[in-house]
């Protein structure tokens, strides 16, 4: 699964397989790690998930300081099982008490296959 945020957006994407598991567990995860130096433990994480709300409640997102988790309601993943569609959003605008509009949104986006390419690691200064 890909992350992708920029400004008040989220864009998950996930491929056929991923999608499977969701249909199968209903969920997917994916993390990224930091460790320390020596290898011998994780200095920081960042998880991000998506899952299917088992009660059917409405979709919504819920961000924590190491955390993103997408929760969909049973009706966007038939959306995203749907061949025909590209993904699905979710979009939340809230009026703050001084009258200033807040847009959030979180995109859902199937991934198309592609081939692997074999491309050598390009580490920073490396040569």
């Amino acid at each position: 699964m890909k992350l992708r945020i920029e400004d008040n957006s989220i864009r998950f994407r996930i491929t056929p397989e991923e999608l499977e598991r969701l249909n199968k567990r209903a969920r997917v995860e994916a993390s990224t790690k930091i460790y320390s130096e020596d290898g011998k433990s994780v200095e920081g994480e960042f998880i991000y998930a998506i899952t299917v709300d088992s009660e059917d409640g409405p979709t919504r997102c819920l961000i924590e300081p190491s955390f993103i988790m997408l929760i969909l309601h049973s009706d966007e993943l038939n959306i995203l099982n749907d061949p025909k569609q590209e993904g699905i959003y979710y979009q939340r605008e809230s009026t703050l008490p001084s009258g200033e509009t807040h847009r959030f949104m979180a995109y859902v986006e199937k991934d198309k296959p592609v081939k692997k390419r074999k491309r050598p690691e390009n580490w920073l200064e490396e040569k």
